[in-house]
């Protein structure tokens, strides 16, 4: 057994990730815990791959054609690729995610 890394997802304004397979930054397949700051929003984005995630702590949302989903502690949500939307963290408690892809994570702003 080993302890996770945690790093500061690069221009994320504090989001970190552990990488547990692959690395989350990478081209290849992973899978990553990420932990998403309480009250962190993201803006209006896509993901070029769908992107599995299993809420772990907190409570996350995404808003998908103007209709707010929340996902709390213990939900999974699969985005499907190129689906526009945004996404974040519930204030009151940062939000623990597992997620894994295919390829590298990417964020692809509007």
């Amino acid at each position: 057994m080993s302890q996770l890394k945690w790093t500061e997802l690069t221009g994320s304004n504090g989001i970190m990730y552990a990488n547990v397979r692959g690395d989350l930054t990478g081209k290849a397949p992973y899978e990553a815990f990420v932990l998403f700051p309480a009250g962190r929003d993201n803006p209006t984005h896509h993901h070029t791959q769908s992107l599995p995630t299993v809420v772990v702590q907190g409570t996350f949302y995404a808003v998908i054609d103007g209709k707010r989903t929340e996902y709390p502690a213990g939900s999974f949500y699969d985005l499907p690729a190129g689906l526009v939307h945004e996404s974040g963290c519930v204030a009151g408690m940062n939000c623990l995610l597992f997620q894994y892809q295919s390829g590298g994570f990417d964020l692809v702003t509007k």
